[in-house]
């Protein structure tokens, strides 16, 4: 079968659609399909290792990748199987939403171009979700090659614009964007349309089959993943509607973290590791008596921090607060208080650390600049290099999803910490897909949205040893069943060629 991918970014393109999407490519290319990959020659972020020279173009072409790319194999693009076609489209970057419009516009418009001539036809025209709607053009454009089309779903549109708030629920635009969308995955043509997750996947449903009668509604609740069926140790689940069927298999960790047990020692024989965490915490100033709560990696809009700040106020001052006493003023750096964990029987100190970037990042900021005295720290993105170190380095991580935004995306988070075999404190609903993984693996504490108390249950219980090591190994033995990146990109390149 002849596939041809749409998708705006692909290796050595660090966007975490084209790592997936590099994986289930290497895949389908060793069961012998024929693969073409459309995408965009700029980069995904407006960083100077992103920025896209002349040199680094002809690098591009030939399949030469820097160091940095490490995950990505040159026989990956040696494959005669492989074709990976890059657009010369616009390359304002993301600083703003109108240059992102922009680079969309001229990417579609490229990307038609580029399909409808493309030789040999397609068998199959598979779109992912970057940029928005790529799902109208494989079905307008699949239908005039003669082929069919499916979709992988990343972020669910327009579900994430009202959820970013650019779109109000149910109105006029709301509607008529959603239809758009409906039209996209829908049709006889349309071979299956995957999701990440059961919250997605039974969003995607409910946009697609606008009104259900009593028995598509029955056969959607026969469907929808619930962690106490039967079906509840699978790693998908189907959701047939009569336009399309609609299925989820989860996202797997970036090949970064290096699986490996909870023990220390085992992780300490791993030779491709380019520092241990004991090694990193001190090189950090952590000592060993600390209970270190981590946050690593994105701070979007989608993600809650009010809870985590609250916590640490809380801790500090030994104090009840909520979230409207966190004032917002510039960035000044923490200084270390000496405040004990929540757990009378425990005799560590707790640390919050935050590391990454986003829109949110102003509010951990803030916090630090009006709480020196609370044990904050706030660091930019560790390097890829030593991420495994990175995330063991931490007793319990904290990861957050607004309700608002349940079903509209999952984010791969969750699969980069159980990996390394530690526990999680969610904050988010308990139906979201991170949610019923959480209590499914046993692998951390679910604590509602605004639950505050429920938070600082859960950290007095994360400061009892056994009970965090019993949680990351639990956490770890279900990412190998459940995130592993081999299994799961076959999954993928499985359900995309039926």
């Amino acid at each position: 079968m002849h596939l041809v991918f749409l998708n705006q970014y692909y290796p050595p393109d660090a966007a975490p659609t084209g790592v997936m999407l590099e994986a289930v490519v290497r895949h389908l290319a060793e069961e012998g399909h024929e693969v073409t990959v459309l995408c965009a020659r700029g980069g995904y972020a407006s960083t100077e290792s992103n920025i896209e020279t002349p040199d680094s173009r002809v690098q591009m072409d030939r399949g030469i990748y820097s160091a940095s790319s490490s995950s990505i194999q040159p026989s990956t693009f040696n494959d005669p199987l492989i074709h990976i076609i890059r657009i010369p489209a616009t390359q304002f970057g993301r600083g703003s939403a109108i240059h992102k419009l922009i680079d969309y516009a001229s990417f579609y418009l490229m990307v038609a171009w580029k399909l409808a001539t493309l030789r040999p036809d397609p068998d199959r025209v598979v779109a992912l979700t970057t940029p928005p709607y790529l799902s109208v053009l494989a079905r307008l454009i699949s239908k005039f090659l003669g082929a069919d089309h499916a979709h992988w779903v990343m972020d669910l549109y327009p579900d994430v614009m009202v959820a970013h708030g650019m779109l109000a629920d149910g109105g006029r635009k709301h509607r008529l964007l959603a239809s758009i969308a409906r039209w996209g995955f829908s049709g006889k043509r349309c071979a299956t349309v995957l999701t990440l997750g059961p919250d997605m996947a039974e969003r995607c449903r409910r946009l697609i089959v606008r009104e259900e009668s009593p028995e598509s509604r029955i056969e959607m609740e026969r469907g929808i993943y619930s962690a106490s069926s039967s079906d509840s140790d699978s790693q998908q689940s189907t959701i047939s509607n009569h336009l399309s069927p609609v299925e989820w298999v989860p996202l797997w960790g970036t090949g970064e973290e290096k699986l490996k047990p909870e023990i220390e020692s085992l992780l300490s024989h791993n030779s491709q590791l380019t520092t241990s965490p004991s090694a990193l915490r001190t090189k950090r100033g952590w000592f060993d008596h600390e209970l270190i709560v981590m946050y690593s990696g994105n701070m979007g809009l989608g993600h809650r921090f009010g809870e985590f700040l609250e916590a640490a106020l809380q801790i500090g001052r030994g104090t009840s607060a909520t979230v409207a006493d966190i004032p917002d003023s510039n960035h000044q750096p923490s200084t270390p208080c000496s405040q004990l964990l929540p757990n009378p029987q425990s005799s560590s100190c707790i640390r919050f650390v935050f590391y990454g970037g986003g829109k949110r990042r102003l509010e951990v900021e803030n916090f630090i600049s009006h709480h020196p005295d609370c044990r904050v720290e706030l660091h930019d993105y560790a390097p890829t290099q030593d991420l495994s170190a990175h995330l063991q380095s931490a007793d319990v991580h904290l990861a957050s999803l607004d309700a608002a935004w349940s079903g509209t995306m999952v984010p791969s988070k969750l699969q980069g910490i159980f990996a390394v075999g530690r526990p999680v404190i969610f904050v988010g609903s308990s139906q979201s897909s991170i949610g019923r993984w959480v209590i499914e693996s046993g692998g951390g504490w679910v604590v509602e949205p605004g639950d505050v108390s429920g938070l600082l249950v859960a950290l007095h219980e994360a400061g009892d040893r056994e009970t965090r090591n019993a949680r990351g190994q639990a956490a770890w033995q279900f990412a190998g069943s459940h995130f592993n990146k081999t299994s799961n990109a076959a999954r993928v390149a499985a359900l995309l060629t039926r």
